[in-house]
């Protein structure tokens, strides 16, 4: 026999119901009791998959609907300490996160973090019961009545004055039926809007990325007399001359170009090279902690890429002397060579003023074809070409391995269209992407 509920008065009521509902408490229509905990608990776990399930709060998904499984299980014995519940019965959190209302799936014993609604009678849909306990009326009631300064608990005797619109049988399972289809409706919007909000995330990455393959296939660009081999031709003269000299060291021959190697087809006025062809390559410095000083030379790292760009807003300094081989040239593109982060190998900026140096896990590429060739180490053909360099737990780029990759060349005439056009299309996209 439990305590007597509080009589309904007009001025409790918060909206007009149909004539044939009625506004009741529900401690008038549910068995309301609580939970028990066996303690202490480790001493009722059980690995046996015979045991009975031990529903917890942590078996729940906030915002879900049923209690399927149990991550844990208790022995026989501690069912005397505890309440054993059916499937199907409802509950309702009474503590920290409390008044979410859930539908057990499975049978097992409840702690006293919940508190049991077993309907009084047969025409009580308990689906119905779960919306209307969901809902704001019951929940701002829970939220007037929980107790506890630091945490809120829901009193189960409180519970039960709680005030719910009860329709007949027929209605609430109608009710029911249409949240159903209305809700499920509302999940398959919510999963169209979330995938069109991908998309559209997406997108700017992916046209960037389209634009840079395009350009270096020679798809954004006219046509000229001029020939990339004749271009080709001049560089290795220049290179040759420069190493008769001693101003450039000579490096080890390259390896021919097969057409196997070649990943697409480029106008005939291009041609296939290896970066080593046209151009110098350098791995940085390594330095040791004791060389900084906040007056020496400027060492630049990954972290001074930022968007393309040179970032010095976070910069280490170095006193030792660096040789020249180690130092960076205005125009030089900086490259990132080594990082844990295998989406940051790769990245690059080029240089825009004297006096820096690089560090042993960046590379430098000096050609007289920069910009073109700044545009082509973040095509997809550059960054897929290097996605499965490294070990599993280093990602790096060598200089061998820089020396060797391929690339399209167009004659010089071209490659200034192609960095003209890029610029332009790229910029309207940044644009794009910052007002959306």
């Amino acid at each position: 026999k439990s305590k007597p509920l509080t009589a309904i008065n007009e001025e409790e009521i918060p909206f007009a119901i149909p004539e044939n509902w009625v506004w009741v408490r529900l401690g008038d229509i549910f068995n309301i009791s609580r939970g028990g905990s066996p303690r202490p608990i480790q001493q009722f776990l059980t690995d046996d998959e015979n045991g009975i399930n031990w529903i917890k709060i942590g078996d729940t998904d906030i915002g879900g609907k049923y209690i399927r499984q149990t991550k844990e299980k208790i022995i026989r014995d501690g069912m005397n300490k505890s309440r054993f519940i059916k499937a199907d019965s409802l509950l309702l959190t009474n503590s920290m996160s409390y008044g979410r209302p859930y539908i057990l799936k499975t049978d097992g014993c409840i702690h006293d973090g919940w508190l049991s609604l077993e309907p009084l009678n047969e025409n009580i849909d308990r689906e119905y019961a779960f919306y209307v306990i969901s809902s704001h009326i019951v929940q701002s009631q829970f939220h007037q009545t929980v107790a506890g300064a630091v945490v809120k608990n829901l009193n189960s005797d409180k519970v039960k004055e709680t005030l719910i619109p009860l329709p007949p049988l027929t209605e609430q399972q109608q009710i029911v039926a249409k949240l159903n289809q209305l809700l499920s409706e509302i999940d398959n919007l919510k999963t169209q809007e979330q995938a069109l909000l991908a998309t559209q995330n997406a997108f700017p990455k992916k046209l960037r990325a389209a634009l840079l393959q395009a350009a270096v296939q020679g798809e954004l660009n006219e046509r000229t007399d001029e020939d990339a081999r004749d271009l080709l031709t001049a560089i290795q003269a220049e290179k040759t001359a420069l190493q008769k000299t001693g101003k450039l060291k000579k490096d080890k021959p390259l390896a021919a170009i097969s057409e196997e190697e070649t990943p697409f087809a480029i106008p005939d006025n291009w041609v296939w090279v290896r970066l080593g062809e046209i151009g110098e390559t350098n791995i940085g410095l390594t330095y040791d902690k004791k060389d900084i000083s906040d007056n020496g030379t400027i060492v630049l790292r990954s972290g001074n890429i930022q968007n393309d760009k040179i970032d010095l807003s976070d910069v280490v300094r170095i006193s030792s002397d660096i040789t020249q081989s180690k130092m960076c040239r205005k125009g030089d593109i900086l490259i990132c060579a080594r990082n844990g982060s295998k989406s940051l190998v790769g990245k690059a900026a080029i240089i825009n003023e004297e006096g820096f140096s690089f560090g042993a896990f960046m590379a430098v590429f000096r050609s007289s074809f920069n910009p073109y060739i700044f545009y082509y180490l973040h095509s997809p053909l550059f960054r897929s070409a290097f996605d499965g360099v490294g070990t599993t737990t280093i990602n790096q780029i060598t200089q061998d391995n820089l020396r060797n990759r391929l690339i399209p060349l167009p004659p010089l005439t071209e490659q200034q269209q192609i960095v003209a056009k890029l610029e332009a299309l790229l910029a309207e996209i940044d644009t794009l992407e910052n007002a959306a």
